[in-house]
């Protein structure tokens, strides 16, 4: 709990270094698509599914939970690949391309047979 709230407050300090306005920090509500079950998919895990925690301060997305590796994509109005990415589980912050802006649909995947959703304005 300790650490959660000191990266909080890491991530805040930092929002407030890169703007000379007030910054703009969001936490973005992911939600589990599962993409199928039966024969030929990875059961899904017996617990819990863990859903990372994850803010954004204008272009950057900051992870305060611990986190698997993904790829994280996401798509345009029009459901094109608008950026895609790699993001190791030892990452704690993504800076997305400053050319991305209004509404994005972010996938999380891991390659389980789920994968994480939300939808994103830049």
């Amino acid at each position: 709990m300790k650490r959660t709230i000191l990266i909080l407050m890491a991530a805040a300090f930092f929002c407030l270094l890169t703007k000379a306005e007030s910054p703009v920090f969001n936490i973005i509500t992911l939600t589990v698509e599962i993409i199928g079950k039966g024969e030929g998919h990875t059961p899904l895990p017996k617990g819990p599914i863990q859903i990372p925690e994850i803010n954004k301060c204008d272009h950057t997305l900051i992870f305060t939970s611990v986190h698997e590796a993904y790829t994280l994509t996401l798509l345009d109005e029009d459901g094109e690949i608008a950026y895609a990415t790699y993001i190791p589980e030892s990452a704690r912050e993504v800076t997305l391309p400053l050319v991305l802006t209004d509404y994005h649909e972010l996938f999380l995947d891991s390659g389980a047979n789920y994968y994480y959703y939300s939808e994103l304005t830049l």
